[in-house]
């Protein structure tokens, strides 16, 4: 039985979250893991009146969102470039190309990971053609013979408030992201049973109704959403990838906070990651705001050696406790690792900046 799926979210307008921190001016043009599960674990609540799905349980992981441009068999998925790894076999023309990409087109990352992982010179266009490959940090495969210019943006909206007393007025503005009509953004979910799943897509056509992000009131984050029913299995996040039998080192596709257990069978020093720090603010039932605490996070795109050749699981984590002013429950961030193998067997490492 399939215990994963892939949703391709379309937009309908545009969309705002935060790129961190605890202002609006700034978007980010994907989705994090923790925002996205977050969202779909608040709905569930509101739809089936518990906590069930994902955060007692544990029976939910998900990936942060990537781009996706395109339709049908023609769909272009971007996932995120292995950190610090250089394919064997890459020209030299390419190579300062190869490290502005912050995604590979899943077509390409198929060939490197699964069948053949020397890159060959084919693969790549000629020099002329190597920068029109690359779109908002996307490298497009050969199969996508023009690939476009301009696929997402961003936008900066005027708003203004006024002061309660004085009625001054205050001029900001909030950046938000729009997609071209055959664009969005995509994800990975990987379920305990089909029951679950059968949950997550309810409350995920709950959530494509009230939107995700700010502004949801004047229309901002609605989508539409579908399955994707021909994503390759290289990518499969469950124990039944074969690939898993072929080495030890894992693609993380989801911000993750290791476990205990976890800490002692990652070898740091095999692997090559990031860590990002997740902020931000949570509102209790009477209105008041709280900060949350920060968390130190390996983010997407990092190259795990885990000794235990299984995929890594990760946890929720406490950012506000029981108690706090009048909480009657715990704040949670989702953690928890949604990771394929990536048995990368020639290529090389480049130092990586291990903090951000």
């Amino acid at each position: 039985m399939k215990t994963w799926a892939v949703y391709k979210l379309k937009f309908r307008d545009g969309f705002h979250v935060s790129s961190g921190g605890f202002g609006m001016e700034k978007a980010d043009t994907q989705i994090r893991s923790d925002t996205l599960l977050g969202a779909i674990v608040f709905q569930a609540v509101r739809v089936f009146k518990n906590r069930e799905l994902g955060v007692d349980s544990n029976n939910v992981s998900v990936s942060s969102t990537f781009p996706y441009f395109g339709t049908g068999e023609a769909t272009e998925f971007f996932l995120p470039r292995p950190l610090g790894w250089t394919p064997s076999g890459l020209p030299e023309r390419h190579r300062k190309t190869f490290q502005k990409m912050r995604y590979l087109s899943h077509r390409w990352l198929q060939r490197l990971v699964a069948t053949e992982p020397s890159a060959p010179t084919s693969w790549f266009p000629a020099r002329s053609e190597s920068e029109l490959r690359l779109v908002h940090g996307c490298w497009f495969s050969e199969q996508v013979k023009e690939p476009p210019r301009v696929f997402m943006k961003m936008e900066d909206r005027p708003h203004v408030s006024l002061d309660r007393i004085s009625r001054a007025p205050n001029v900001f503005s909030i950046s938000e992201v729009r997609f071209h009509p055959d664009a969005g953004l995509f994800f990975i979910a990987k379920f305990s049973d089909e029951q679950t799943q059968l949950k997550f897509e309810a409350i995920l056509e709950f959530l494509s109704d009230t939107g995700i992000g700010a502004d949801r009131t004047v229309g901002k984050g609605i989508f539409t959403f579908e399955s994707v029913s021909d994503f390759p299995t290289c990518f499969c996040p469950t124990a039944d990838n074969p690939l898993w039998e072929q080495g030890k080192t894992q693609l993380l596709l989801s911000l993750y906070h290791p476990t205990s257990e976890e800490q002692i069978h990652l070898n740091f020093r095999r692997s090559q990651y990031d860590i990002e720090t997740r902020r931000g603010w949570a509102t209790t039932p009477s209105g008041m705001t709280l900060r949350k605490a920060a968390l130190r996070l390996l983010r997407e795109g990092s190259v795990l050696y885990y000794e235990k050749a299984e995929p890594l699981k990760g946890s929720w984590q406490t950012v506000l406790e029981e108690g706090t002013v009048n909480l009657t429950h715990p704040v949670q961030r989702n953690v928890q690792a949604l990771t394929i193998p990536i048995p990368l067997t020639s290529g090389t490492f480049g130092r990586v900046s291990q903090f951000r």
